[in-house]
């Protein structure tokens, strides 16, 4: 038997993986574990050994599809300003209505993809009438930030319903019951009536698609880089660091120091005799 500490490390890497989806269904892992660590993808493979084998099944072809090394991924270039006043520009006028809301919200508040798509109806209509969010950050902590400058885009976002399942018979009875769309629970439920990962999928596409109207390379753009985009224009008003620092929720400088593009301009602008 595993010690409990253990146990439940396996439970929660493997849910964390598969969902609630049976592992012994997949041919291989799932495209998103190959962005973890090296650490987190090892005690997944361990962990999918130990489930499959009380179950009499044999792992290797599974743990096989999981890479063994990390692979250092090569930062892409963050948003220059024209850039951002250009994607912006574009994002107003997205064909798809229900995504400018979430593209101004990362735009213009600098949340994280996941903070847009988990946010409560409730709040939502609690900044629109007080001027301040509270939603909670990565990790669980509550804050608040003001949103004044977004209450027509947090208006227009309660405006639409939660999208209907793919499914012809589950909207045939949501019509039949409700006679409607329901009012959505959380924000990401206007995206799509799925999991959290396939809402991201699809504001990803629309972030891409955006990106490609506004004459942007799509390869450069996602809904992070909506979030870097919000600190160099922060940056480039005259915020300091420390300020930006707590608009992104960030632990450590450092981290808020990689979001910001410093462009050669800035530089030349305060040497002496440049």
């Amino acid at each position: 038997p595993l010690a409990p500490r253990t146990d439940v490390q396996y439970a929660r890497v493997i849910a964390r993986a598969f969902g609630d989806a049976d592992p012994a269904e997949f041919d291989a892992a799932p495209a998103h574990v190959t962005e973890w660590a090296e650490s987190e993808r090892r005690v997944l493979r361990h962990a999918l050994k130990d489930r499959l084998a009380r179950r009499g099944l044999d792992a290797t072809r599974l743990t096989d599809t999981i890479p063994a090394k990390y692979e250092v991924k090569i930062h892409k270039p963050n948003p220059t300003k024209d850039a951002i006043a250009a994607f912006e520009a574009k994002a107003q006028r997205y064909p798809v209505k229900k995504y400018r809301p979430f593209f101004a919200i990362m735009l213009r508040l600098g949340l994280r993809a996941e903070e847009v798509l988990g946010l409560e109806r409730e709040r939502v209509i609690a900044a629109v009438e007080d001027g301040a969010l509270v939603f909670k950050r990565k990790g669980g902590r509550e804050v608040e930030l003001p949103c004044k400058h977004l209450r027509a885009e947090l208006e227009r976002l309660l405006t639409f319903k939660a999208a209907l399942p793919k499914q012809i018979e589950a909207q045939r009875h949501i019509i039949e019951t409700q006679g409607a769309a329901p009012s959505w629970e959380f924000a990401g439920q206007v995206i799509a009536n799925a999991e959290r990962c396939t809402q991201y999928n699809m504001l990803n596409r629309a972030v891409k698609h955006c990106a490609k109207l506004a004459g942007l390379d799509p390869a450069l753009w996602s809904p992070h880089k909506l979030r870097h985009g919000f600190a160099t224009r922060m940056h480039e008003d005259g915020a300091s660091m420390r300020v930006i620092q707590e608009a992104l929720g960030h632990a450590r400088i450092t981290t808020t120091q990689r979001y910001v593009q410093v462009e050669r301009g800035d530089i030349a602008k305060y040497m002496r005799g440049g």
